[in-house]
């Protein structure tokens, strides 16, 4: 996943100035260390919109206004590129210590993500606007027929996105967990909200508020990450973006995955259920949905989110709805 073509340029940067573009400078220092850094961007021999591409976007998470980052890289380059040092014999200076395979791995993987990040404050609007599909059109394209059903059964068709002994968990509230320091009986009674998929279904109307889109182990009475079997589904939401921006975004997304639901939380909010996407696509997509408005939390495996067809009390006894739902995921 690219939201611009990524640079190829090679450089022989110092370990100041790898560690300046990973983790920036602290306040008082920040224009000091953007100079240094654009100079050794010029002695390495890379053009000026190299060194602006990849230190601009530094200096203004730094907290640099656009116009002074620039002004300070441009008068770095309106010097000679400097020699190396040599001694009076006319030879190198012993060269500084090597930065080790895994801290340049580190400096290049937080580089990567600074520019990431960098590209998605950018493609944020045109996003917004090029994927123009709002809740009306997804309610309009649900694969899954929805108009007309009752609202209240609706967590009953959300699980059948579970195979029938998948176990999941369902809670009248996000703490109907319990640790192993919770008294017995408190244990004993979230392990009732551990259920297969097939078992939850035995119920006759909505067991609580909210589940989770990964399965958990037999037995289990925590919702921990440890506990997780496997992440079945990848839940998005927003608490920024309107109904509207969010399916937005929820439509770009669906270029590296299959959307399966949309859960109205009878809030602001919409929660899309997709498939989960190959790991390399998780990982870019946690760095930009952030950027783009969406909750990081639910990139947590065992995160809770809304449950359809449950009462809110809180909203006046609104409903949670499917909006959108694909259950064959042929879409």
């Amino acid at each position: 996943m690219r939201l611009t073509a990524p640079s190829n340029a090679e450089t022989a940067l110092p370990k100041r100035t790898l560690e300046y573009l990973a983790h920036g400078a602290p306040e008082g220092q920040r224009n000091e260390e953007l100079l240094q850094a654009a100079a050794q961007f010029r002695d390495a021999g890379c053009c000026q919109s190299e060194a602006e591409s990849q230190l601009l976007h530094r200096a203004i998470r730094d907290g640099l206004a656009e116009r002074e980052a620039l002004q300070t890289i441009r008068s770095a380059f309106s010097k000679s590129p400097r020699t190396p040092i040599t001694t009076s014999s006319g030879s190198s200076t012993t060269a500084r210590r090597e930065l080790t395979p895994e801290e340049r791995a580190r400096i290049e993987a937080a580089k990567a993500k600074m520019r990431l990040v960098a590209k998605a404050q950018v493609a944020r609007q045109q996003i917004l606007v090029a994927h123009n599909v709002g809740a009306a059109d997804y309610a309009e394209a649900s694969p899954d027929y929805l108009f007309g059903s009752d609202t209240r059964n609706d967590w009953r068709l959300l699980l059948r996105l579970f195979a029938p002994d998948d176990v999941v968990w369902i809670g009248r509230t996000t703490g109907d967990s319990a640790s192993a320091e919770h008294p017995a009986e408190w244990q004993t009674f979230c392990a009732t909200r551990f259920r297969t998929a097939s078992e939850w279904l035995k119920e006759s109307s909505c067991p609580g508020l909210f589940t989770c889109p990964s399965t958990f182990k037999s037995g289990s009475h925590s919702r921990c990450n440890d506990n997780t079997v496997q992440r079945r589904y990848l839940v998005v939401e927003s608490d920024t973006l309107d109904r509207d921006q969010v399916c937005a975004v929820f439509h770009w997304i669906e270029q590296f995955t299959k959307l399966r639901a949309i859960v109205d939380t009878a809030g602001k909010s919409l929660h899309g259920w997709f498939e989960v996407p190959p790991d390399s696509t998780m990982d870019e997509l946690k760095i930009i949905l952030p950027v783009f408005g969406c909750d990081p939390a639910l990139f947590k495996q065992a995160q809770p989110c809304r449950l359809p067809g449950a009462v809110r009390t809180d909203r006046d006894s609104k409903i949670q709805s499917l909006l959108y739902l694909d259950l064959k995921g042929n879409r």
